[in-house]
This record gives C-alpha cells, sequence and structure tokens, in this order.
C-alpha cells in the first residue's frame, strides 16, 4: 500500500514539473494572455500533489502508532 501511495505522489510530482515545463514554453513563445489562463490550472496539480503527499504522510504516521501498540499489547500478553 506504501508503494501506490508514493507511486501516486511521484506521479503527480512529474505532472507538476511537465505542467511547468509547459508554462515556461507558452510564456516565452506565446501571448502572456494565454499563458495567464494555463497558470489558473497549475493549481490542480498542485493541490493533487499536496494532498497525496498529505495523506501519504498520515498513512505513515497511522501505521507507525499501530505498530507501537501491536507491539505493547503483545509485551502485555507474555507477561
Amino acid at each position: 500500500m506504501n508503494k501506490i501511495n508514493k507511486g501516486i505522489e511521484r506521479f503527480w510530482l512529474l505532472v507538476c514539473i511537465a505542467y511547468a515545463l509547459f508554462l515556461v514554453y507558452e510564456f516565452i513563445f506565446d501571448k502572456t494572455g494565454i499563458a495567464n489562463f494555463y497558470l489558473i490550472f497549475f493549481i490542480l496539480p498542485i493541490g493533487m500533489y499536496l494532498f497525496r503527499r498529505q495523506m501519504r504522510l498520515r498513512m505513515e504516521k497511522n501505521m507507525q502508532k499501530s505498530k507501537r501498540e501491536k507491539k505493547s499489547t503483545q509485551k502485555t500478553k507474555k507477561k
């Protein structure tokens, strides 16, 4: 499950980088009015990347917490 979350996070990071390169191209070779329009839609891939990153970090934190609780319950059962 952790590999899937990291893969999705990397995908959105690559989409952000590709879109940023596209925006640089648009600002250099096309009119800035059109490039500004595309700049508005840059929010979506950035938001998705940040959302997936937050979810992955939260899941890792919960998994570590559950592992610690599982170890502590196993220790108490042995006594």
